[in-house]
């Protein structure tokens, strides 16, 4: 759009079409990462069955699980595929908004952020898999343990930095919070 000033609807209007942007390239993101989705599932798999060791194997408990778990990686992939797309999608929408000052301050901010993300994820797939690996879980609790610990992983490592790069350009000032007095006599 332009650097006009706009509507709420127009604002809305330029919303939905990144939106539907972003949802038509995670589709081709998903559809193009079923065709591989066995070695995904493999690459992911591999630190809980190194961990397992010769104790335990990975089974699907029902009949619908192996479709739904290759269908969940092929999400995930697809999804970290098209990363790339949604983030400019997002930077369009919003760096009309932005200040010059404030724009500086973006690409070192998702450079990072997207980095530290992925080494907590990184970290939560290899270091991990020993701790939540138990022969007797069934592959979908299994899985889904493993996929949120990636995941929170991921937003733990971000918390530092996050904190940082909302203090340094002046969002916030660091303070201590204010004195309320003995909150124990509430």
């Amino acid at each position: 759009m332009d650097d006009a000033r706009m509507t709420f609807t127009a604002h809305l209007e330029e919303l939905r079409s990144r939106l539907v942007k972003c949802l038509i390239a995670i589709g081709i993101g998903f559809v193009g990462s079923y065709f591989f989705k066995e070695q995904f599932f493999q690459v992911l798999s591999r630190p809980l069955l190194k961990a397992m060791g010769d104790k335990g194997t990975m089974i699907f408990t029902g009949v619908p699980e192996p479709f739904f778990v290759y269908l969940k990686v092929a999400l995930v992939a697809g999804i970290f595929f098209t990363a790339p797309i949604i983030i400019y999608e997002i930077w369009a929408f919003i760096a009309p908004g932005l200040y010059v000052q404030e724009k500086r301050h973006v690409v070192p901010f998702v450079f990072f952020s997207s980095l530290l993300f992925l080494v907590g994820a990184l970290f939560a797939s290899w270091a991990l898999p020993p701790i939540i690996s138990n022969p007797c879980w069934p592959l979908r609790s299994t899985s889904r343990s493993a996929r949120s610990s990636c995941w929170h992983s991921g937003l733990f490592f971000n918390c530092p930095y996050s904190s940082y790069s909302y203090l340094k350009p002046g969002l916030s000032l660091p303070r201590p919070f204010p004195d309320r007095g003995n909150m124990s006599s509430c």
